[in-house]
């Protein structure tokens, strides 16, 4: 599928993208990879630049999705940094670039959240098959490890909550997972546009039940194949047993258009 980065500019006429792959090697704060301003903080190689021409109305925001596909194509899996720069920003940010951090992996990552425990579930995108022996770290503010497993032949690992509830420099920052061909993912946990629910307390339960399902990817085209993957837990984190699934797929204007 296309690499596409949306952004939403306003009084901008050109942007200009320079990405940098990140040498996680070079990396010896895990926790402080992302504080820094500009590329020249960070240890790794500039796999390509390109500048973006965009339509624009007067003070109105344009939203756009840039293709990157021509600087993507061959860089391989791994923790990339966009620097943004533009003409028309002028002294007002030219001095702090902004950066944007894309991870390009082939492992999903998923959560349950129970009363007391919470499980990661690791699936590969391509063929939704689940990622076993990989390493799972949670890594706080401060760069403290505060957990670390091995996930099972299931692509599973079971974290106690009590792990997750610090704040402050305590506060789960980073859940790295590293498979065992050296694939990585990563995610920064304080920055998801939604928290994983065991970073969150006080959620009602109204049923015992509970059941999660995603899909490979958000967007798909005529005659694509969709790849699902779901969980399905009681409040005590046991697989449901002889549980009758209904699956309904709903178009945008709210017609079922399959049931499985």
């Amino acid at each position: 599928s296309d690499a596409l980065i949306p952004i939403t500019t306003t009084n901008i006429k050109e942007i200009n993208l320079k990405i940098m792959k990140i040498d996680l090697r070079s990396v010896s704060n895990v926790s402080g990879l992302f504080k820094g301003t500009g590329l020249d903080y960070y240890n790794g190689q500039i796999v390509g630049e390109r500048s973006f021409s965009i339509d624009h109305v007067s003070d109105e925001a344009t939203e756009i999705n840039l293709n990157v596909n021509s600087i993507f194509e061959g860089a391989g899996e791994g923790l990339y940094a966009i620097e943004f720069s533009s003409p028309e920003l002028g002294g007002n940010y030219g001095d702090t670039p902004l950066v944007q951090w894309v991870m390009r992996s082939n492992i999903g990552i998923s959560q349950y959240s129970g009363l007391s425990q919470s499980q990661i579930f690791l699936t590969r995108f391509d063929d939704t098959a689940p990622v076993t022996n990989a390493k799972v770290q949670i890594i706080a503010r401060n760069n403290r490890v505060l957990f670390e497993g091995i996930s099972n032949d299931q692509g599973m690992i079971q974290v106690s909550n009590d792990f997750l509830n610090g704040s402050s420099g305590n506060a789960p920052d980073l859940l790295i997972v590293t498979g065992q061909d050296s694939e990585t993912s990563i995610l920064r946990l304080p920055e998801l546009g939604t928290h994983p629910k065991f970073l969150s307390s006080g959620q009602e339960k109204k049923h015992e039940e509970d059941v999660y399902i995603t899909s490979d990817r958000e967007t798909y085209r005529a005659g694509d194949t969709i790849h699902l993957t779901g969980i399905m837990r009681n409040l005590k984190l046991e697989p449901l047993q002889n549980f009758d699934v209904l699956i309904s797929l709903i178009n945008p204007k709210g017609n079922t258009q399959q049931t499985l």
